[in-house]
């Protein structure tokens, strides 16, 4: 009688490893769903702020605004940078902002804000990016998008 308590022991052990497993590998899932739709967030976020610059420009003859919070064609402050992504932040030190900089190119400094390529005589001129050299859960570096 005691063998098939054993068993029984073994059985009901195996189940809560197997329950265990199934929870903490759900929970991962979870999260890596929530960092990825975060990133597309951002990266829709930025879609947006790139489409307000492009009419931006084209209502004033190619100059660029005093900064991104002064685009006319956002009809909402612009988005902030990094919020949402808290399961991106051990990747992404950057704290929320929706600060921009002015850059001479497309070249990344990692300052974890909008920037805005500035030099008239750059073929990028005017362009928006993140200026973060982290990667996303894709690989990819923020101020390649």
């Amino acid at each position: 009688m005691s063998l098939s308590r054993r068993g029984a022991a073994w059985v009901w052990g195996l189940v809560a490893l197997a329950l265990l497993l199934f929870f903490i590998n759900g929970a991962k899932f979870v999260a890596h769903r929530r960092l990825q739709d975060a990133e597309g967030g951002t990266r829709g976020q930025l879609g947006r702020v790139r489409g307000a610059m492009e009419e931006y420009l084209k209502s004033h003859g190619g100059a660029l605004p005093p900064s991104v919070k002064d685009l006319e064609g956002l009809r909402t402050p612009p988005p902030t940078l990094w919020i949402g992504n808290e399961g991106a932040r051990a990747s992404v030190p950057h704290e929320p902002t929706i600060e921009s900089i002015d850059v001479l190119s497309l070249a990344g400094t990692d300052s974890g804000k909008w920037a805005v390529v500035t030099s008239t005589s750059d073929k990028d001129h005017g362009m928006v990016f993140i200026d973060c050299t982290h990667t996303d859960s894709k690989g990819s570096r923020w101020d390649s998008y």
